[in-house]
């Protein structure tokens, strides 16, 4: 397991705790999942979440994606699913309450 240090909004912070208290997932493993699903996305897609795509812009990129999306193979989509559904745990189970850092 690799350790990285993360500073992150108190909004996205508040966020997160969140969708943990909502799963029970732990904070390793939630910031894990998230960062593989982030990396397994559409490069344009990205650019749009990181706010790299103006605003008025943004509806007619995901238009694109979607169509791109729509054009692929559904086994490979259901493969990419199942890789960021698979067991990606960067930690024992003993973590799914609350881990430091």
């Amino acid at each position: 397991m690799e350790t990285t240090s993360v500073k992150i909004t108190r909004e996205a912070n508040d966020a997160m705790q969140s969708v943990r208290r909502q799963t029970g997932v732990g904070k390793i493993e939630l910031m894990s999942r998230l960062a593989l699903w982030f990396a397994n996305q559409d490069p344009t897609l990205r650019a749009v979440i990181l706010g790299q795509v103006a605003e008025q812009d943004a509806l007619p990129v995901i238009d694109l994606i979607k169509a791109r999306y729509e054009s692929q193979d559904v086994a490979a989509l259901q493969n990419n699913l199942r890789d960021v559904a698979g067991d990606h745990k960067a930690g024992d189970k003993s973590n799914a309450g609350g881990e430091a850092g």
